[in-house]
């Protein structure tokens, strides 16, 4: 599998839990979760300290920046 297939099919799982959760058509948490698989697939282990549960506030991280996620799957 290519890594663009890989994104492709990260993107898609990502639309189907999006779908689950009510939020389909927010771009923002549908890339978050893409991020997240597409993380896990590469190992990174950073989806490991991401726990998807809600959160209050802002999350923050380091110097008050919020975290991002890749966008570049809607390109």
């Amino acid at each position: 599998m290519t890594e663009q297939e890989i994104r492709l099919k990260c993107l898609e799982l990502a639309m189907q839990q999006a779908r689950i959760e009510g939020n389909a058509g927010n771009r923002d948490t549908v890339a978050e979760i893409t991020t997240l698989f597409y993380n896990l697939t590469q190992g990174t282990g950073e989806a490991l300290a991401d726990s998807r549960k809600p959160q209050t506030g802002t999350p923050t991280t380091g110097k008050g920046k919020k975290p991002g996620a890749d966008k570049s799957v809607f390109d």
